[in-house]
């Protein structure tokens, strides 16, 4: 720890050395009536070679970081030169008010850009969801189907050809996992993302937590001096309707920043699933419905932040959600002689549910940047807190042929589950510009708290008796510090390297009050990452890149409690489940249009619930195990065509290839596996005026084969209409979700010699119309403060 902050120490004092440190130059473009003019070019090159570029802000400024010397810097539009200067300078220049000479564009030309739909940047994809008409009127988790790259299937989320991730809002981590995280990403609305950042290989300032990476969603921000809103409201028809409102409203003002939003939904949802067990001496036949209720789901968010001076701004954000889930189904399970097929016996389960999940996550932070170059120190303070409160009622009877009731086979319980997850954070981040090389360092202190507490009540005999057989309180600790450095280094404008070292040191304990059990774990571990990127022109991008990830047990795998399902089938924890760790190599080249990217990944240790089954009682134990070691090789393309201006289509396709070696004893495990799949998403304008547009939308999931294990192929066709009004503010759009209802999922694998055929469907065919309304005053009225030497500045 002493070395910590030591070292923190130290990168503060550098922060403040300025001997070392790239200068700036910076400056405001106007127009002949002083308005800024937005997203213009500014490049600063040195004869023929360009050193820097970036383009100017929607208030009109640039900012460019340069080493010494001498520059010409010019300013351009659609490749027409609007200013030119030649600047030499030994520390930051400021230019001041620069009056571009708007004559020399076309007039009746509005300056707008629109960014591209996919965006391949060094270490990570961009999905500009704000450009998508597939998730229009949709939510975070719609948004997340159609980004490439990824995969939605039973509301998991995961990297396609690797496994689960990490989900970030806004850069911050959601401490979140399975049901929880799909709950809370169905209460963002799509309409509020501006996009989702796909990070297959993170640097080392991010987590190491996620096996296959992170996702980064980014909620939009609104324009300076304006404030605008938004209205909107949905009806989605699956096998039961879902009825959604929502409203956002963004206001921006001098210093002053405010953005706020509200969703509210309620509707059900089917979920079937049907599974086959061929044993030896007997089938087992189940077939499950359940309807989900959501009565209702809310969510909302606040943010202001206020900047006190060029150098430091604050910042505050809320967030909100909870939802009221109220579940009922029955699972019907038929045992057969395998024989002759005659009905030994018949399980009939009936349960009824109610689940409250609220949440609520605060962050607070400050950004200082000491001085006009690019150093910044960032400080990030968070709370958040989640619960989840179950109440579950269930009843189970054994037939036997001819409908008597076997008394021994009779179940009636009430579960009483109550769960709450508290995690606070601190985070200091620096960024550091030298003159040899770019420095970023930082650290991180998080803590954990997860309480279970679990009762079981007996309702068989007519009266509520606790089972304390059955009944369990199970609390867990984890505590995190890491520390990382980073640099950053480019080479005759082609080459640019980047290298990073995180240090994570973990220590948690879980403890189960029945059991009477108590168990920790410290461990301490290296994150390495590196990339290396070729460009030999503005048109072709070479990547390479590497990095060490974790993949930490889930908290639920922890507690050793046996959960009983059924009398046929019950699920236990496992306190000693170690992390599993991973090794993640990529090579990508990015020519016009195209993504190509080979990869290779190592797990070590991989966990998951394994379910091993007795022949001779027919019962079944789900018990999460460290059982795997894979080695997966894959390839990745990905294609952007836009041919006019009124098509854009996206492609992916993804083949890949996995070697497993099972370390855990008695489990059957594919000794191999390869998957392929493929998506085709296309845009189009059907008039001049870009009012009315259509999107249609096709994934194909290939069969997975491996030499135990085969999935069959399915499907998805989705198509979209928006049609946009009173001044593309009024915007209505009608979407169809898997028209030929082709996604459902099934499988056929082998565990201990027995089959087990699988099918299941979660609803995801269905109809959505939306209407979404925005609003606002793009010219707030700001004082503004003249300089004594305005004129003459005007005069330049």
């Amino acid at each position: 720890m002493k070395l910590k902050i030591y070292l923190l120490t130290l990168s503060l004092g550098l922060l403040s050395h300025k001997s070392v440190a790239q200068h700036s130059v910076s400056g405001k473009c106007i127009d002949q009536a002083h308005r800024p003019v937005p997203y213009l070019d500014v490049i600063a090159s040195r004869g023929d070679r360009i050193a820097r570029g970036t383009l100017t802000d929607s208030a009109g400024v640039f900012r460019l970081a340069l080493p010494d010397g001498s520059y010409t810097l010019s300013v351009t539009f659609l490749g027409k030169k609007l200013f030119e200067k030649q600047i030499a300078f030994t520390q930051s220049l400021q230019l001041g008010a620069i009056q571009v000479n708007t004559d020399m564009q076309l007039k009746g030309v509005v300056v707008s850009t629109r960014k591209k739909l996919i965006e391949q940047k060094v270490d990570r994809l961009v999905f500009n969801v704000a450009n998508s008409l597939a998730a229009a009127g949709g939510d975070a988790l719609d948004a997340l189907r159609i980004t490439p790259g990824l995969r939605v299937q039973n509301d998991q989320i995961s990297m396609i050809g690797k496994g689960s991730l990490r989900v970030m809002v806004d850069g911050r981590i959601l401490p979140l996992s399975g049901s929880d995280l799909t709950d809370y990403l169905q209460s963002i609305s799509a309409d509020d993302i501006e996009r989702i950042e796909v990070i297959s290989t993170p640097p080392a300032q991010y987590e190491a937590e996620g096996d296959s990476g992170l996702i980064n969603i980014v909620y939009k921000k609104g324009r300076k001096n304006a404030w605008n809103a938004n209205l909107r409201s949905a009806y989605k028809q699956m096998t039961y309707p879902v009825d959604s409102w929502g409203s956002s409203f963004t206001y921006k003002k001098d210093k002053l920043s405010l953005t706020a939003n509200a969703h509210c939904a309620n509707g059900s949802r089917l979920v079937m699933n049907s599974s086959t067990l061929l044993y030896p001496e007997q089938t087992e036949s189940n077939i499950s419905h359940w309807r989900n209720f959501f009565e209702p789901s809310l969510s909302g968010r606040i943010a202001v932040d206020y900047r006190w001076s060029d150098q430091l701004l604050t910042g505050f954000q809320y967030t909100a959600h909870n939802t009221h889930v109220r579940q009922t189904g029955h699972r019907q399970t038929n045992l057969r002689n395998a024989q002759t097929s005659a009905l030994n016996s018949l399980l009939i389960s009936n349960l009824k549910s109610s689940i409250e999940f609220p949440s609520h996550a605060f962050d607070f932070y400050v950004e200082y940047k000491p001085d006009s170059t690019d150093k910044k120190i960032t400080l990030n303070l968070d709370y958040f807190i989640h619960n989840n409160n179950k109440d579950q009622l269930y009843t189970s009877d054994t037939q036997l042929p001819g409908g008597r009731i076997m008394p021994e086979g009779s179940i009636s319980g009430n579960h009483q589950g109550k769960r709450e997850m508290e995690n606070y954070s601190a985070k200091v981040d620096v960024e550091l510009p030298l003159k040899v090389v770019n420095l970023a360092l930082g650290g991180k202190l998080s803590f954990s708290n997860t309480d279970n507490d679990l009762r079981v009540y007996d309702l068989s005999r007519g009266i509520r008796e606790l089972d304390s057989k059955q009944s369990n309180r199970f609390t867990y600790e984890e505590n995190t510090q890491a520390f990382y450095l980073s640099a950053n280094r480019s080479f005759k404008d082609k080459w640019q390297t980047q290298l990073g070292l995180r240090l994570e040191n973990t220590q948690t304990q879980g403890s189960s009050r029945q059991l009477n059990q108590r168990h920790t774990h410290d461990y301490n571990r290296l994150f390495p990452t590196a990339y290396v990127t070729y460009s030999p022109d503005s048109d072709h991008h070479f990547t390479l890149r590497y990095g060490n990830r974790i993949h930490r047990p889930y908290y639920r795998f922890l507690n050793p409690f046996r959960e009983t399902l059924n009398a046929y089938s019950y699920i236990v924890g496992n306190p000693y489940l170690q992390p599993a760790y991973i090794h993640n190599i990529e090579l990508s080249y990015a020519p016009p249009h195209w993504v190509h990217t080979l990869y290779f990944s190592r797990v070590t240790g991989d966990f998951m619930q394994i379910t091993t089954k007795d022949p001779k009682t027919n019962t079944e134990q789900i018990k999460p195990q460290n059982y795997l070691n894979a080695h997966s090789f894959g390839l990745k393309e990905s294609y952007t065509y836009s041919p006019w201006d009124w098509w854009e289509s996206l492609n992916f396709l993804t083949f890949s290839y996995t070697r497993n070696k099972v370390t855990f004893p008695n489990v059957q495990e594919n000794r191999w596996q390869v998957t392929t799949y493929a998506s085709t998403d296309h845009n189009f304008a059907l008039n001049r005026g870009k009012t009315l547009l259509l999107n249609v939308n096709f994934w194909l999931q290939f069969p997975t084969r491996g030499d135990r294990y085969t999935t069959q192929s399915t499907s998805e066709l989705n198509l979209a209409v928006k049609l946009l009004f009173l001044r593309k503010n009024l915007q209505l759009s009608l979407k169809a979700n898997d028209v030929f209802h082709d996604a459902y999922d099934t499988s056929v694998s082998y565990t201990n010699n027995v089959r087990d055929e699988y099918k299941n469907y979660y609803d995801r065919r269905n109809f959505r119309i939306s209407l979404l309304y925005k609003f606002g005053n793009d010219k707030i009225k700001v004082k503004r403060r003249e300089a004594g030497n305005e004129e003459e500045r005007k005069r330049l």
